[in-house]
């Protein structure tokens, strides 16, 4: 067995049982301790787990950071992911859903080209990153509580918004991807709302960088087959971007 097949076969095993011992997948690939090991590390780097004393469990994603700690974090592919993302599905005269989250706000910066649009959000970030646009673009924001530690919208009074909302495609980003659990993020009511705004549109398109790709998080936002596109940067592992093309899903690598 290649080693690629190796690693896949492992993170296969954590989907199916969430923790693995050294042991146990000595016996399963049938090689020695010490290769375990090496590839264990090696996935380790890679941000897909989380190696414990004699074995290893999915690397999950820490609690959710302020938005004012993320929207600096790998600026530079977000910024890539976004404009990408940009200039490939915005399309003039149509209605586009944003949800607040950092990677979607950068897209605020690569949509002045785009004419007769109208966003909706529920992110007041990416209502602020917006208002430079208007009118010429015509910019909607739903109602609800307001969320301090992401600055966006939820509750009943967002989800209820969304539903009387038909858009052309809704832009999303979330806190981690694994084929088993999906898109997760960690809070409750930010998922409601997500799911909330994925139904009003005909196209979801998800931004997640590299570095989410392995981390699970509390809920799944959006099943694998749930989402029509993965707008991503190079560096994502080769072994889940053919699991996603698999699904059905188009990847798409920013450059």
């Amino acid at each position: 067995m290649l080693p690629v097949q190796r690693k896949q076969t492992i993170m296969d095993h954590l989907g199916q049982h969430g923790a693995v011992s050294i042991a146990g997948l000595s016996e399963l690939l049938n090689v020695s301790e010490m290769t375990v090991r090496r590839d264990l590390k090696l996935l380790e780097e890679e941000g897909r787990i989380r190696r414990t004393h004699g074995g290893a469990v999915y690397h999950t994603a820490a609690a959710e950071p302020p938005f004012e700690e993320k929207k600096d974090r790998h600026l530079d592919v977000k910024h890539r992911l976004a404009r990408y993302a940009a200039e490939h599905f915005v399309k003039p005269d149509s209605v586009i859903l944003m949800e607040g989250g950092t990677t979607v706000t950068c897209m605020a910066g690569f949509l002045h080209h785009v004419g007769g649009l109208t966003v909706v959000t529920n992110g007041l970030n990416t209502l602020d990153a917006l208002k430079g646009h208007a009118p010429a673009t015509s910019v909607v924001c739903c109602g609800g509580m307001l969320r301090d530690r992401s600055y966006t919208f939820v509750g009943p009074l967002a989800e209820q918004f969304f539903q009387g909302i038909h858009a052309h495609c809704a832009f999303f980003s979330a806190s981690g991807l694994t084929i088993g659990q999906g898109f997760a993020d960690p809070n409750m009511l930010e998922v409601q709302v997500k799911k909330a705004m994925g139904r009003a549109a005909q196209t979801r398109i998800m931004l997640i960088d590299s570095s989410k790709f392995g981390n699970l998080a509390l809920l799944t936002t959006f099943a694998v087959h749930e989402i029509d596109v993965v707008v991503t940067d190079r560096a994502a592992p080769a072994d889940l971007l053919g699991q996603l093309r698999e699904a059905g899903v188009d990847v798409r690598l920013a450059d």
